[in-house]
């Protein structure tokens, strides 16, 4: 019985149709060359094009060139050699909610901070922007990384947070979110099936960790 069962997978198998490989030509065009430090590229359904600057802007490219002006209402940003203005991505549900999120550091004195925000994009503008996330406890110095967002098809976001540097040993800590990828809704909450959400010492918002 075994036999006859791996050999109907084996028959199956080869019986899949092989797509043959076609060579594609690629045309490179660039559209711009004015950019600060452009982290991050976010695409709209209209197709315009946002990007991140880490100098605290976020560009704007329509019917392929660049718009003279950024989006407006962009919160301060703390800018150093390794931190900035980091991540824009634009949400699922874009159409019918016009919401984008993006990260950023903050200073409020000494270590600095990583945030998560979300804000409408009205006219150019963000509008009514919130910080659905804040690293806590800061890093210090300025080694910490991350701050990309990623959604999972359930809605859900990821962020990772890097280890800081110095500190890399908390990377395999729970009471702590460096060193770890994070798992948060649109509104900066826990989502109930994350996996450490049951130990009051350990960091709800963590997905995975030591990294």
């Amino acid at each position: 019985a075994f036999l006859r069962y791996l050999f109907s997978v084996i028959a199956a198998l080869s019986a899949l149709a092989v797509v043959p490989c076609v060579a594609q030509s690629i045309v490179i065009e660039t559209i711009t060359d004015d950019l600060n430090y452009p982290h991050a590229i976010a695409l709209l359904p209209n197709g315009d094009a946002l990007i991140s600057e880490k100098t605290g802007q976020i560009a704007i490219v329509r019917d392929g060139r660049l718009l003279e002006q950024t989006v407006a209402n962009v919160p301060e940003i703390y800018v150093s050699l390794l931190t900035g203005f980091m991540d824009i991505v634009v949400d699922p549900s874009f159409a019918e909610n016009s919401q984008v999120f993006y990260s950023y550091a903050i200073a409020e004195g000494e270590p600095w901070s990583l945030v998560i925000a979300k804000a409408k994009l009205v006219d150019d503008a963000l509008q009514n922007p919130q910080i659905i996330l804040k690293i806590t406890p800061a890093a210090p110095g300025e080694n910490l990384w991350g701050g990309y967002i990623t959604f999972l098809p359930d809605g859900t976001l990821l962020t990772p947070v890097a280890d800081g540097g110095d500190t890399r040993a908390q990377a395999q800590r729970l009471d702590t979110l460096l060193g770890t990828v994070l798992r948060i809704d649109k509104d900066g909450n826990v989502p109930p099936d994350n996996p450490f959400t049951s130990n009051p010492r350990q960091r709800p918002e963590i997905f995975t960790y030591g990294h």
